[in-house]
């Protein structure tokens, strides 16, 4: 899972890493793999939120 999995080799989990992103999510038990077929670079298609996110929450996030 996306946001559950540990990353990096250090145990990092992004839901906690990054509680805001994770919230703003439409789909938060989305997997790696589905991410990745639906393009997850800058402006892909994997990524959905729950609304547009504003300048703000992509700055900070």
């Amino acid at each position: 899972m996306f946001w559950d999995d540990p990353w990096l080799g250090e145990g990092i989990v992004l839901r906690e890493r990054f509680p805001r992103l994770t919230g703003l999510s439409s789909e938060p038990g989305i997997s790696v793999g589905a991410l990745y077929r639906r393009g997850w670079g800058v402006g892909g298609a994997g990524w959905s939120w729950r609304h547009q996110l504003f300048a703000w929450e992509e700055e900070c996030c």
